[in-house]
């Protein structure tokens, strides 16, 4: 194989499994990448998380994650709030309609890893995992 094609490869591996997941998650209306936050938010060990906080997890600008987070919210799976004494900052937590939501979504989400990895060995799998978190630790650090 030949190895300077790494990007593109990766970048076609995200690509399918994004459609993917964006075919089998639009039955929920949602996409993958606000899947991606709610089930961020639903893991969170505090009630909600800052759009700031939420920028840097995802590694994204303030407008996309602005853009998301409003259309979260006009589908009622988010509400977005500010504290009293601080009207600055904006903080995001799920709807029980957004809880309830990720619960659904976890098992279409697992459908499409499970996809993605079935002609894997456990070997293998734990190689990649291995080598994929090596490649973005080196990335980075730069």
């Amino acid at each position: 194989m030949e190895h300077n094609n790494i990007t593109v490869t990766l970048k076609l591996i995200n690509d399918l499994v994004e459609k993917k997941a964006n075919s089998e998650l639009g039955k929920y209306n949602i996409t993958l990448s606000q899947a991606r936050i709610l089930a961020a938010l639903f893991n969170s060990k505090a009630d909600n998380l800052s759009l700031k906080a939420l920028e840097k997890l995802f590694n994204v600008s303030q407008a996309t994650m602005q853009g998301t987070i409003s259309r979260l919210n006009k589908k009622g799976f988010v509400d977005v709030s500010c504290l009293p004494n601080d009207k600055k900052t904006k903080y995001v937590s799920l709807t029980h309609d957004g809880k309830l939501l990720v619960g659904s979504i976890s098992k279409c989400i697992g459908d499409v890893n499970r996809s993605m990895t079935e002609n894997l060995t456990n070997e293998e799998l734990d190689e990649f995992y291995r080598i994929m978190t090596k490649m973005y630790t080196s990335l980075k650090e730069k």
